[in-house]
This record gives structure tokens, C-alpha cells and sequence, in this order.
């Protein structure tokens, strides 16, 4: 297996668990159809998920954002969308969340583990580790809230310059 690791400053993270976005002139759009056009998607999301990560539920967590986004975030990191991808992008957007508190994880990591469909269950001590290295790299980036970031405006634009918007000259790297 072949790993792909950055680094930006002290925090190191191995991904197994990405699929490969080669191209780094590959614009956010062409990105998100590719990741897209051969996936299975839930027919609805469940309730319990909706409640605590869909920015228009009157009980959301901190860094909830669209699903519209939410692929968007999968593109830049280039996480898959099996549930290492989704620990790893759902630990990113609530880094970027300056609300987020140890309250707020705590309880995301319970609801998450004992009442989440068993398919969308964070159950192993993996995911944790992949979670948290997903919200240690969402607070060096300079962007916050992704809720507010108008990925509209990147859609045509190569993720490699949405990538140092975020990551700098330390971009994360897929070559």
C-alpha cells in the first residue's frame, strides 16, 4: 500500500484511505464530478445525522456545512467516501469551527459511536485517529467557518490554488 503523507508545521498524517487526485491543474469542479460519477449515495440522510451536521438544523454542531460542501471538502483533502474519508473530512470542518469545544466534541464523538447508523458509525479507535488528524490540520489553515466559503468562486479554478489558499506553500501535495 502506497501512503501518501504531507506535513504542515508539526502534524504529520498518512492517508491509506484517499482517492488519488493526480491532476493538480484539475479544476474543484472536474474534481468533485470525478469523485461524484461512480459513488453510491444514500437515498436520504438519516435524522440523527441531519441534526447534528446540517448547518440548517436547529441542533447542528459547530462546523456543519452543506452536503454541496461537504464534497467540496472531500476534493480539496481528497478523501474518499468510504467512512475513513468521511472521519477525516468531518474532522476538518469542525477544526475550522472557532465554536467547536471539548463539549462539542465529546458529544459528536458519543452520538456518533452509540446512536449513528451502523454504517456511518465511527466504532473503531481508526476513525478517531483519522478524525482528530482531520480537525489537528483544520487549525493551521487560516480559513475558517466553511459553512460561509464560497466554493462557488473556485469551481473553475485548479484545486492546487484552492489548496494553498488553505495550506499555503506546504499545499498538500497528490504527485
Amino acid at each position: 500500500m502506497t501512503f501518501i503523507s504531507y506535513e504542515i508545521q508539526q502534524v504529520t498524517v498518512h492517508k491509506p484511505f484517499y482517492f488519488i487526485i493526480r491532476s493538480m491543474d484539475m479544476t474543484l469542479r472536474q474534481a468533485q464530478l470525478n469523485m461524484t460519477k461512480n459513488a453510491t449515495f444514500a437515498p436520504k440522510v438519516p435524522l440523527i445525522i441531519w441534526l447534528l451536521e446540517n448547518p440548517k438544523s436547529p441542533l447542528h454542531l459547530p462546523g456543519a456545512i452543506s452536503l454541496q460542501k461537504h464534497d467540496y471538502v472531500h476534493c480539496l483533502l481528497g478523501a474518499n467516501l468510504k467512512l475513513d474519508g468521511e472521519a477525516f473530512v468531518i474532522g476538518f470542518t469542525m477544526g475550522c469551527d472557532t465554536r467547536m469545544t471539548g463539549f462539542h466534541l465529546w458529544l459528536f464523538k458519543m452520538v456518533s459511536c452509540h446512536f449513528y447508523p451502523r454504517q456511518y458509525r465511527f466504532s473503531g479507535r481508526k476513525h478517531w485517529i483519522i478524525f482528530k488528524r482531520g480537525y489537528d490540520l483544520a487549525k493551521q489553515t487560516p480559513v475558517r467557518h466553511l459553512e460561509s466559503f464560497d466554493f462557488d468562486s473556485w469551481l473553475d479554478k485548479p484545486l492546487e490554488q484552492l489548496r494553498r489558499l488553505f495550506f499555503g506553500e506546504k499545499a498538500l501535495n497528490f504527485q
